[in-house]
């Protein structure tokens, strides 16, 4: 097996990890281990959310700090650091699934790579875009 599938199946694995942990936050909190882990801020969905504001509940819903909600958002609590881990699991396999196929065709790496570029700049296009548009 190649050292490459062997990546590609760990990035799916921790993506996997990743998407338990943000439906365990989100649907089951109360009766999971995180409910009983210190920092309920940075763990608790019901009121981990606000940690994007400065004060959300005296009604000062400016940023926390530059970004927090939107490019950095997954600095401000566990759902958000999880949902990152999950998308970011799901670019590296495919990425490395697209290097895979392309070691064993050579011609196509250009094209490949054309694409990649193309993948990650619509990405980080997107994310540009939807920060700015939440920046008020």
């Amino acid at each position: 097996m190649p050292k490459t599938l062997i990546f590609i199946l760990l990035f799916i694995f921790t993506a996997g990890m990743a998407k338990g942990v943000s439906d365990t936050l989100q649907f089951h909190y109360g009766r999971s281990v995180f409910a009983s882990l210190p920092n309920q801020e940075w763990w608790n969905p019901e009121v981990s959310w606000k940690n994007k504001y400065r004060d959300y509940d005296k009604g000062d819903t400016r940023e926390a700090y530059l970004f927090s909600r939107s490019l950095l958002v997954w600095r401000t609590d566990a759902w958000h650091l999880a949902q990152t881990i999950e998308t970011l699991g799901w670019v590296f396999a495919l990425l490395l699934a697209i290097s895979l196929g392309c070691a064993h065709r050579p011609g196509r790496a250009q094209l490949a790579g054309l694409f990649v570029m193309m993948l990650a700049a619509f990405y980080l296009g997107f994310l540009l875009l939807y920060g700015w548009l939440l920046v008020r």
